[in-house]
């Protein structure tokens, strides 16, 4: 994780034929809505309230939209078994101190989905 930050509108743009561009500082980074990707019911799609995650895999930066940042932890990453190994972007899992599960992304998996994910929203 490089950065995060909440867009303004005049940063957030889109490229034909490409999914939505955020601006950080001089430089457009394609964005993937984890909302959209996963299928989470009731995730933020007003660019301008979510929180956009710059992150960089082998100098290829991509802009996560996550509705918020809860905090940052320290965890053991837990394979999830043969059920979830093909599920592109999700490396692992691990236990949160409060029993919960979480799961844990994969910067690269993710950046390769930018091609295959033509659903953006640019609000």
């Amino acid at each position: 994780m490089r950065e995060s930050l909440r867009p303004k509108a005049d940063q957030i743009h889109s490229v034909y034929g490409q999914p939505c561009m955020v601006q950080v500082r001089d430089r457009l980074i394609p964005s993937l809505h984890l909302g959209d990707l996963f299928g989470i019911p009731g995730a933020q799609h007003d660019l301008t309230s979510a929180t956009v995650v710059v992150l960089e895999d082998n100098g290829r930066p991509t802009a996560l939209i996550v509705d918020e940042l809860i905090g940052k932890q320290e965890v053991v990453i837990k394979s999830l078994g043969s059920t979830f190994e093909s599920v592109r972007g999700v490396a692992g899992g691990a236990i949160l101190g409060d029993g919960r599960v979480g799961l844990i992304l994969d910067a690269g998996g993710l950046a390769g989905l930018l091609g295959k994910n033509a659903t953006h929203n640019a609000a």
